[in-house]
């Protein structure tokens, strides 16, 4: 990943969550990054170093077969530590679904403390470069770490071995705080077969995915209205006969 200028502002309804039905449907489309907003670092995992950015991607995800329908901007962050893009970037081929989903498999720890990562730091993680790298460290150590700490690395582990000591103790700050008991917040993935795989926060309006829909009003309210409704007809009618 190669470093770029921060958007935010209109990508934040991106991060509105839905309220959820019962199904999920897959929805193929072109993922587009714009630009990228992080920092260098030195990143280990498993022994293995590579350098990389870690930041924030602003982009849009353009639905196949949609029409006129205009692409849903979209903010996204690293799911792989070893594919590389190059910003900016545009690819066809990729899947967006909720979060988990095949082909990624990471267990049910794993994905809590994902959606309690977001539900806990999102709103931070946009305020400017720094804390986007700090938020894609974080995603990092929640996905491949098996001890929590982003100063270690090893067999099984995922550690930071360069990078800013500040923006990487702000990292290990938001891992400190998944105990917490706040609602985890549902994602979206992109996943592709051939480049890297990305997760957005909360679900991203105009994808036609029957989970990202607003769900059916409740019919208690719509017999109230109707009632009422029926009432107020039967005493008009009542004071037109009387008159």
């Amino acid at each position: 990943m190669k470093n770029g200028s921060f958007v935010k502002g209109a990508f934040v309804a991106a991060a509105v969550s839905l309220a959820l039905s019962a199904a999920s449907v897959a929805q193929a489309g072109v993922l587009t990054g714009s630009s990228l907003s992080g920092e260098g670092v030195t990143i280990n995992y498993n022994g293995a170093a590579t350098a990389t950015t870690a930041g924030v991607f602003t982009g849009t995800f353009d639905v196949d077969g949609a029409g006129p329908t205009p692409a849903v901007n979209v903010l996204f962050w690293c799911v792989d530590i070893f594919k590389h893009v190059t910003n900016p970037f545009s690819y066809s081929g990729y899947t967006a679904a909720i979060f988990e989903s095949p082909p990624l498999t990471f267990d049910a720890t794993r994905q809590q403390n994902l959606a309690r990562l977001f539900a806990n730091n999102f709103g931070t993680a946009l305020s400017d470069a720094q804390h986007s790298a700090a938020f894609q460290l974080a995603i990092w150590d929640v996905l491949f770490d098996s001890d929590a700490n982003l100063s270690t690395s090893g067999a099984g582990q995922f550690g930071v071995t360069a990078g800013n000591a500040t923006t990487i103790g702000m990292a290990q700050t938001y891992v400190n705080g998944l105990s917490n008991p706040v609602p985890p917040l549902v994602a979206i993935q992109f996943t592709s077969a051939d480049h890297q795989d990305f997760i957005t926060p909360g679900l991203v309006p105009g994808l036609n995915c029957e989970r990202c829909q607003v769900p059916e009003p409740s019919p208690l309210p719509l017999l109230v209205i109707g009632a009422a409704g029926m009432l107020f007809a039967m005493r008009r009618r009542i004071a037109v006969s009387r008159t």
